[in-house]
């Protein structure tokens, strides 16, 4: 725990902040080691920031010396948008030049972040991760879609006919953004809504899809982190030491997130002797990990069946090339194209495919195990037989794809579409499916023990597993002719833990 060992860098009196005055704010309920470790890194690899802590919680004292927002309130879990707001309005009066968001889950790893944004935001006043504009109006992505009948009064209040989404943590916000949106007259309906959103019902992670919105609503220019950092700031999974090991590798990470809040997990331990310490990085560079390819580069390297562990493919076009049975961990493939590729038993353990496009792929037997596959288009895919537990398949197109006997035990597939999708005998025990859509689709034989369905959409023609269907209709609700929904509690948490008739 934090304690007398812990030794603030604080300005001297009469010390002047050099060149863009940032402050990094923690907002945070509680405190903790992990809070601890934040501190620490931010002010062993971001030095002359400022670190401010906006309290969410109850009131207890302000640790570490730091920078205390006020005012501040006790907020609920995954509606943290009103702190956004009260941040801006402390901001603005103590000069500050850019704001920086951070969470106890996400740890900086070197120096160089604070150069980084001053380069990278020369002509954008708002920075957030995996920003995607123009959210369509058939999303299902939980900030959009719950807002259901409040989404006329929020396009009402932005002035704007569409709305944008980022990524929450490391969210960096200018003075010009700041002050934009403060001053705009449209700023007393915007706090009164986001206070409205409060209640139980309402949206949940509002922020990620107000806050980018309204650089377009007040007139700034914004901009995404670089793609191939989105494998470095996920939602899930937690980052694994092989994680660590390619952002080491990668120069212009700087941070990795999420970090389980465990002081015993191996990468929060190594992360706490970078900053203390300095010791070697974990594991010699792969060979081909620094390397930027080409497209011809690659699928000669493919062809010639060298390992790409680690390699940067990023926004490639490989259609043409053969993976079938290619040494892909820990890769990237953020945007890349690999439409009707075969990628049979290929190792992806770990590989980060954001956005990637393989419709009508063949991945049956691959091994995409703790891979990041969210917002992939997997479109008539086959991946019969792949081994996908554990990965993040959040919002991806999975529609009419064939995943008989595929390993998703513990996957995370919120939002995605299932529509039509063959998943006969598959396992898919833990997996958690809240609002994702599964009209149509074949579950005979699949496991579903332990599964999370809340707000899971399936129409008369989706498959049960056999004896299971009465327990599923029970639980849900026709949200329109031809079309149910499975009940959830207040929290969108609700566990529904369906047996199979030999249990």
């Amino acid at each position: 725990m934090y304690g007398a060992a812990f030794k603030p860098q604080t300005l001297l009196e009469g010390e002047m902040r050099v060149g863009v005055a940032t402050c990094f704010v923690i907002i945070s309920h509680t405190v903790d080691d992990a809070f601890e470790d934040l501190v620490l890194g931010l002010r062993a690899f971001c030095p002359g920031a400022d670190v401010a802590w906006y309290n969410s919680g109850p009131p207890m004292e302000t640790p570490f010396d730091l920078r205390l927002v006020t005012p501040a309130r006790p907020l609920k879990y995954m509606k943290i948008t009103p702190a956004f707001f009260d941040i801006f309005e402390w901001a603005l009066n103590e000069g500050y030049d850019r704001i920086v968001n951070v969470e106890t889950d996400l740890a900086f790893i070197r120096p160089g972040f604070l150069d980084f944004l001053d380069s990278y935001m020369q002509e954008a006043d708002y920075l957030a991760p995996g920003l995607r504009r123009n959210i369509p109006s058939v999303s299902l992505w939980p900030a959009y879609r719950t807002l259901a009948g409040e989404r006329e009064k929020l396009a009402s209040i932005l002035g704007t006919s569409h709305v944008h989404r980022g990524f929450s943590p490391a969210q960096v916000f200018s003075r010009g953004y700041i002050s934009a949106v403060l001053s705009s007259d449209s700023y007393a309906r915007l706090r009164a809504f986001v206070e409205q959103n409060q209640q139980p019902e309402r949206s949940l992670t509002l922020q990620e899809l107000i806050l980018p919105s309204l650089a377009d609503s007040v007139g700034v220019p914004s901009r995404s982190y670089p793609a191939h950092l989105g494998r470095f700031n996920r939602f899930r999974p937690y980052q694994a030491p092989i994680d660590l090991k390619h952002a080491l590798n990668a120069p212009d990470a700087f941070f990795i997130h999420p970090v389980r809040r465990d002081s015993e997990d191996p990468v929060r331990s190594f992360v706490r002797g970078l900053v203390r310490d300095t010791p070697q990085q974990p594991g010699a560079s792969d060979a081909t990990g620094g390397r930027t390819w080409t497209k011809a580069g690659a699928i000669q390297a493919i062809r010639d069946g060298q390992a790409l562990k680690g390699a940067d493919l990023s926004g490639l076009d490989l259609s043409e090339a053969d993976f079938a049975g290619a040494m892909l961990r820990g890769a990237s493939l953020a945007e890349a194209t690999l439409i009707g590729t075969s990628v049979r038993g290929a190792n992806l353990s770990g590989a980060f495919l954001g956005g990637a496009d393989l419709r009508a792929a063949d991945l049956s037997g691959a091994f995409l195990g703790g891979a990041f596959l969210g917002w992939v288009l997997l479109g008539e895919a086959n991946l019969s037989g792949a081994y996908l537990r554990g990965t993040d398949l959040h919002e991806a197109d999975l529609s009419c794809a064939h995943l008989n006997g595929a390993d998703l035990s513990g996957a995370y597939l919120g939002d995605a579409v299932l529509e039509r999708a063959d998943l006969r005998q598959a396992n898919l025990e833990g997996a958690d499916l809240r609002e994702a859509d599964l009209s149509g689709a074949l579950l005979e034989g699949a496991s579903l023990r332990g599964a999370l369905l809340a707000e899971a959409r399936w129409t008369p023609e989706t498959r049960w597993p056999t004896g299971e269907f009465d327990a599923v209709r029970n639980m849900s609700r026709e949200e329109s002719p031809g079309k149910f929904v499975v009940n959830t509690d207040e929290s969108l948490q609700v566990r529904v833990h369906v047996q199979h008739p030999s249990s």
